[in-house]
């Protein structure tokens, strides 16, 4: 605002009053209301983000969500469609990690993919975890498992699995625990598996070049000598397709056992890794319970599982 010069005449008392003092005390005014309406605004809007930053999610606190990746291959451990994990009897194993998210305040999100990929996703931060994952040096350059005194611990593990040698029925390729006889040595594993170390570690001159039920196939059609890997997948697979069944033998025993963890990527345990910790504990309590065990059954026909 600025200063002017007037004059007004007070005829009670008959004189002059000088109003630039009054234009003056008017303006001192103005600019403090100004000043006092800014002050409370920019007050209003901190303690409206102080508010927003603190307030508790509607509806209760946030539930973490654990994106975890595994092989689309259906059994009574997941049960898949070959692109979902089922939803109303997702499988023993599924349901199980699904407990232990529920009893960390979490939930679980699957996701299906070939094991190479699924690998491949922990990697890259395209998932949060997988399963079942054995503990070989190369994952755990990205990967984090359940650690006890420097190696990882059967005890928080989903699963403990053989690996087992399949022949054609009408092979010669032999298997007495010690040593693999025949002059045929090449065999096939799924890419990405410990099944090549396994096959490797007996003689056998394993290529990583598909899937279980691929890899299955090409032993049947006998074009390759034989396949290594998880001896219950194959069962499996051969148990869900009639035209396998007499084509395809196991060898015994099994060529080595393992333990599948659930393996999370290094990035998701260092910002979770109370969550991670408070999941694997979860799992090796729920896979010591009576109730586990049974669960398990309702899935087998009665059967234990892995």
């Amino acid at each position: 605002m600025t200063s002017t010069h007037f004059f007004v005449r007070d005829p009670g008392a008959g004189r002059t009053i000088w109003i630039e003092s009054l234009f003056a005390a008017a303006n001192t005014i103005l600019t403090s209301f100004t000043t006092m309406k800014h002050a409370c605004f920019t007050i209003a809007l901190a303690l409206l983000v102080a508010g927003t930053m603190s307030a508790p999610a509607l509806g209760g606190s946030h539930q973490r969500t654990l994106l975890l990746a595994t092989v689309p291959d259906s059994s009574p451990a997941v049960l898949t469609d070959g692109q979902h994990v089922m939803t109303d009897r997702p499988g023993y194993r599924a349901e199980l990690l699904q407990q232990a998210a529920r009893q960390c305040k979490a939930t679980v999100r699957f996701t299906l993919a070939p094991w190479q990929r699924v690998l491949y996703m922990v990697e890259h931060g395209e998932a949060d975890g997988a399963f079942a994952s054995s503990y070989t040096a190369e994952r755990a350059a990205y990967g984090v498992y359940p650690m006890k005194d420097g190696v990882p611990d059967p005890a928080k593990a989903v699963k403990g699995y053989a690996y087992s040698l399949f022949v054609h029925s009408g092979s010669a390729m032999t298997w007495d625990g010690k040593t693999v006889g025949g002059q045929d040595k090449r065999v096939v594993v799924e890419r990405g598996s410990v099944g090549a170390d396994v096959a490797r570690n007996v003689g056998l001159e394993p290529f990583e070049i598909g899937t279980t039920d691929k890899l299955v196939r090409m032993v049947a059609e006998k074009h390759v000598g034989g396949v290594v890997g998880i001896a219950s997948n194959i069962r499996a697979e051969i148990k869900g397709s009639p035209d396998l069944a007499g084509r395809v033998k196991e060898l015994t025993p099994p060529l080595g056992a393992k333990f599948g963890y659930v393996m999370f990527s290094k990035s998701f345990h260092a910002e979770q890794k109370e969550l991670v910790d408070c999941f694997w504990n979860a799992i090796g309590e729920l896979r010591a319970t009576t109730a586990y065990k049974e669960m398990v059954k309702s899935y087998t026909n009665g059967k234990p599982g892995e």
